[in-house]
């Protein structure tokens, strides 16, 4: 589908200043809203310095993170708004944009995915872990000492070349409060753990999936990119994933993510049937234990459900997944932005 011809989003750099590639806002602006009108959009990856832009024409500094270490919101703000993708981060400066679910929205077209309708039931989950990180060696180390591989499809690739730059190993033995052989040997040998695509297929194209990994499973592991609190709320098309293949979900993540979800977006989050007490925890070690231990908790409630329930959380699901397809941008948070 063609870019609309009623906008006119006017994309500008600014000098040495490293630009995100290709555009990103003015596609989902064109797909997924009725807005009309003008700005300058500078789609910002790394680096300082005024940009190159008219004046008198609104402007937008985007960022798909939001993360200070990556951007400085308040130099900025000095000529525009400053649009990213951090909750927390947003109450305080800059906006928060729901970027990653209309990025996903548009990769299920692109890439004509094909998206699972109902959910099977199965005791078994989902834990997808494609860029290795402390938090993802922690939860497969305790994955291997609490026998629980027999009950999950569980995911380790190389994205990145995080195993040859030593991303997040030492945080990670740090505060492991086990043996951790099993993850030493993945990592010194760099044995990656495999569902459906290798680290090369997932560089290529990491939205896609083979039908048959939700289909086998009932539950998706969400490990996010960050789960540390101090980093806000930061959340990727990763969080999306579930919803729109009717899978219920447990997140390795930073705080209060499944209160935005339910709260903040409107998405049914399966409370009586799924333990979520970890989103509160604040301390980020607890937080993934008390995440393993709902999911353990998971695997033997969904073994005793009756049809009936079957019925009506079926039901709940293909609501949610029907809510994810119907999400819209309105023309009231667009003017937020240059107005």
């Amino acid at each position: 589908m063609g870019l609309r011809t009623n906008i006119d989003i006017q994309r500008v750099y600014a000098p040495d200043v490293e630009s995100c590639p290709g555009d990103r806002i003015k596609p989902i602006i064109s797909m997924y809203s009725d807005w009309e009108g003008q700005f300058q959009i500078l789609e910002h990856w790394d680096g300082n310095n005024k940009p190159d832009y008219d004046p008198n024409i609104p402007l937008v500094i985007f960022h798909t993170e939001g993360d200070e270490k990556w951007i400085d919101i308040d130099y900025y703000s000095q000529y525009g708004t400053v649009l990213h993708c951090n909750v927390k981060t947003g109450k305080e400066k800059g906006k928060f944009f729901n970027y990653w679910l209309y990025d996903y929205r548009n990769r299920i077209l692109d890439y004509k995915i094909q998206l699972n309708r109902q959910n099977t039931f199965a005791p078994k989950f989902l834990s997808f872990n494609g860029r290795p990180d402390w938090h993802r060696y922690y939860l497969i180390q305790k994955y291997y000492d609490l026998d629980m591989f027999k009950d999950g499809y569980i995911s380790l690739l190389n994205r990145y070349g995080n195993f040859d730059k030593g991303t997040g190993i030492e945080e990670f033995r740090s505060v492991y409060p086990g043996n951790t052989d099993f993850m030493d040997d993945i990592i010194k040998n760099k044995k990656l753990l495999i569902i459906d695509r290798t680290s090369e297929q997932i560089h290529k194209d990491d939205r896609s999936h083979d039908p048959w990994v939700y289909e086998e499973t009932s539950l998706s592991v969400v490990s996010e990119t960050y789960n540390d609190a101090v980093r806000g709320l930061f959340f990727t098309e990763k969080s999306y994933k579930p919803i729109a293949n009717c899978h219920f979900q447990i997140w390795i993540a930073q705080p209060g993510i499944v209160e935005y979800f339910r709260d903040g977006l409107g998405f049914d989050m399966f409370d009586d049937i799924i333990d979520h007490s970890y989103d509160k925890i604040l301390d980020d070690v607890s937080r993934v234990e008390a995440a393993i231990s709902s999911i353990q908790k998971y695997i033997d409630t969904i073994k005793t459900l009756s049809e009936t329930k079957k019925i009506e959380l079926q039901d709940r699901l293909q609501s949610n997944q029907k809510k994810f397809l119907n999400y819209r941008l309105t023309k009231e948070e667009i003017n937020s932005w240059i107005n």
